[in-house]
């Protein structure tokens, strides 16, 4: 009597119900049993969005067997679950920028906002998860998610305030995460980012200065932008008699 072969063989295009479709590149010739006496194999199979991975064959169905719609379910669900860790990771991020630029900032003061990245916005509130563009867009993408960041700035001379909004740009690439601000600052940071958020933090405080005195230095160069970036209200003085 012949041993039992597997149902699937190198070169099979396979649907997974996680993992979506992916083609055969290997199979183990010694099958298990589970608890009801069936045989299953051990199969290992490129899958298109995951990459390799050695999966039981009673997970896996050739295509030929599989309905045209459960690829595109099956596509839409690994979309699903991608965005929203995706998602999750660079809020949580986010959470954390804020909290330590804060600290970078001033370790006493609490100095630092989360803000919606655009609209209006209320100084030194803070919005949570509405400072984030996911909140806006009310569904996880994975498209790069925008992040709000208002920072109190006391002036010197008195005990007046201004406040900045940055917009904060997050991204996950590979198993990096890119901060930006605007599309002239950016560093990337790894997904196991603890220890380096004050990289971003430097590049955000850097950016904000830069906002600051190269507008002074055009002012002395006597070079005046056509948009005004920055706007002091002044208080009225008492008209001398």
């Amino acid at each position: 009597m012949s041993p039992p072969q597997p149902s699937f063989q190198t070169g099979d295009i396979v649907m997974h119900d996680k993992f979506g479709q992916g083609v055969v590149v290997a199979v183990d010739n010694h099958p298990s049993t589970n608890a009801n006496n069936d045989l299953s194999w051990k199969v290992t199979v490129n899958f298109n969005q995951s990459g390799e991975k050695k999966v039981t064959s009673s997970f896996l169905k050739l295509e030929k067997d599989v309905h045209r719609i459960d690829v595109l379910r099956s596509a839409v669900s690994e979309y699903g679950t991608t965005a929203t860790s995706t998602c999750r990771l660079l809020m949580t991020f986010g959470y954390d920028f804020i909290a330590t630029f804060g600290k970078y900032l001033h370790r006493d003061k609490q100095l630092v906002w989360g803000v919606p990245p655009t609209g209006e916005w209320k100084p030194d509130s803070d919005y949570h998860d509405a400072a984030f563009s996911t909140y806006e867009r009310g569904a996880y993408t994975l498209d790069p998610v925008m992040m709000g960041v208002a920072v109190t700035i006391e002036n010197l001379n008195d005990d007046g305030k201004l406040w900045v909004r940055v917009v904060v740009g997050l991204r996950k690439i590979g198993d990096m995460i890119e901060v930006s601000v605007g599309d002239h600052a950016t560093v990337k940071l790894p997904v196991e980012y603890q220890g380096h958020i004050e990289t971003a933090c430097k590049m955000v405080l850097d950016d904000l200065l830069k906002v600051f005195t190269e507008d002074v230095e055009h002012n002395r160069e006597g070079y005046y932008g056509l948009d005004a970036t920055i706007g002091f209200i002044t208080s009225k003085q008492p008209k001398t008699p």
